[in-house]
């Protein structure tokens, strides 16, 4: 496997969160290469149990739209970080990990009630769910992998979308999931990574946190 190239072939996205929940081993994938000599102590290992996500897609167009689009994802984050601040708009958020399907987006941020503790938050179906604890392991420090979600330009999801089918299989492509999270143990940079499927190829698409593609 080459790790400078942007875009390759299938991706295994069962094994330990690749780019996962609180944080993925550099062994694993070498999903975000580089050549930043951060060290891999800062890595953890996240609970492999938490988070199915991606599961297989049934279809692109829902009743409610994709939550890859610019409507119904502007909706679905209002929603998630109304609910995470609770009213408090002055809340900061910072975030451990965002991944998004059509169908679902889940974030996973800090507990500001309880130090060193990260919560799942999901929005499916039109509704905010129950947040969960997420469990992490490994020696790396929580402060080291979170972001604030203000640091990173979301609305640039949509276009990166388009941008990525167009590179990997402009007839039949079509984005799966994403995944927005700091390129640990490589740098501290925050990095969207978009995963396109096609009957005929499926391919990778990285973009920096204002959304400007990284085609290498």
């Amino acid at each position: 496997m080459h790790t400078g190239a942007r875009f390759r072939g299938p991706v295994d996205d069962t094994m330990t969160l690749g780019f996962r929940s609180l944080i993925w081993i550099s062994t694993a994938l070498g999903l975000l290469g580089g050549c930043d000599t951060v060290s891999a102590e800062r890595v953890l290992e996240p609970d492999t149990k938490l988070r199915p996500l991606p599961q297989p897609l049934k279809s692109a167009h829902t009743d409610r739209g994709s939550l890859l689009e610019a409507e119904p994802l502007e909706r679905a984050l209002e929603a998630l970080t109304s609910a995470i601040r609770r009213g408090d708009a002055s809340v900061e958020i910072e975030v451990l990990e965002l991944r998004a399907a059509p169908e679902r987006l889940v974030l996973q941020v800090a507990d500001r009630a309880t130090p060193g503790r990260v919560l799942q938050w999901e929005y499916s179906r039109g509704e905010v769910k129950e947040p969960s604890v997420v469990e992490l392991r490994g020696a790396g420090k929580l402060d080291e992998n979170l972001f604030p979600i203000e640091s990173v330009y979301l609305k640039a999801i949509p276009r990166l979308c388009a941008i990525a089918v167009d590179h990997v299989d402009p007839q039949d492509g079509r984005v799966s999931h994403l995944i927005v999270r700091r390129n640990l143990p490589f740098s501290q940079d925050v990095r969207f990574r978009l995963f396109v499927d096609s009957p005929r190829r499926s391919g990778l698409l990285d973009a920096n946190r204002f959304g400007h593609p990284l085609l290498g």
